[in-house]
């Protein structure tokens, strides 16, 4: 039984593996991949007004809760502080200007209108 002759001069190679380009190929694109992902994600920043309406209510409820007075440092805005009593009111009634937004604080209830 004759083998075809070409069949003799080819060598047949079971490769199971990788090669080293073809690896070196994956992991880059791979790599790629992973830094546009973290490039695309900018970081998360709270504007200013949902940033002191969350401090506000904080606050108001610490000193309800606490039934002590608790004082609010504002920053950039007209008015330094604000200071609850123990029932959660602010200590006057006034508007907190920032720059893309108002606050006017009431006296009563402790409640705020955002302008």
């Amino acid at each position: 039984m004759m083998d075809h002759p070409l069949q003799l001069l080819t060598t047949k190679q079971h490769n199971r593996g990788y090669t080293l380009l073809e690896m070196m190929l994956v992991l880059t694109i791979i790599s790629l991949m992973a830094a546009q992902l973290f490039l695309t994600f900018k970081p998360l920043h709270i504007s200013d007004d949902i940033h002191f309406e969350n401090n506000y209510l904080l606050h108001q409820i610490k000193s309800i809760s606490t039934k002590s007075t608790n004082t609010l440092e504002t920053k950039n805005s007209n008015v330094d502080k604000l200071s609850f009593n123990s029932f959660g009111n602010v200590n006057s009634g006034q508007t907190i200007t920032f720059d893309d937004f108002k606050m006017v604080i009431q006296l009563g209830m402790g409640r705020y209108d955002k302008r």
